[in-house]
């Protein structure tokens, strides 16, 4: 298996090992493509995006990763009260995967970016909560 899809499995492993706000099931995707009434239960995907190697030292690597998780659902009220646990998830998403090593190389969490927050389009034609945490991990070979 090659090294992004072990961490990409081990962060869905993880995040589904975790006790978080809302209930979920994560999986390590290629394609994380739904239709609307998949989406009527909450989905969290886990995707290998790309992938960096810079030389560190004569000897050792330092591979980059980027992998984006996905939480979305349909929604069949669009109100505060019903995004903001949502939103709220989705940062419980974020401290959890900060504080975490990942993978049989350890690698680490550098950056997340969550973009977008909130996917308005995705909110305003179709009533879809829709947000993507974009994660830099690091880590040596």
């Amino acid at each position: 298996m090659s090294r992004i899809t072990d961490i990409a499995d081990a962060i869905a492993a993880d995040l589904n090992a975790e006790t978080f706000s809302v209930d979920f099931t994560a999986v390590r995707t290629c394609l994380p493509s739904f239709d609307l009434t998949d989406l009527a239960d909450l989905q969290v995907c886990v995707v290998p995006v790309a992938k960096s190697s810079t030389r560190a030292s004569r000897g050792s690597w330092e591979d980059g990763h980027e992998i984006h998780v996905g939480v979305q659902q349909k929604l069949t009220n669009v109100t505060n009260a019903v995004i903001d646990p949502l939103m709220e998830l989705v940062e419980e998403i974020e401290d959890f995967l900060r504080a975490s090593k990942f993978g049989s190389g350890a690698a680490i969490c550098e950056k997340v970016d969550i973009v977008p927050v909130v996917n308005l389009l995705a909110l305003r034609d179709n009533r879809v909560f829709q947000s993507v945490l974009a994660l830099e991990l690091k880590g040596w070979r």
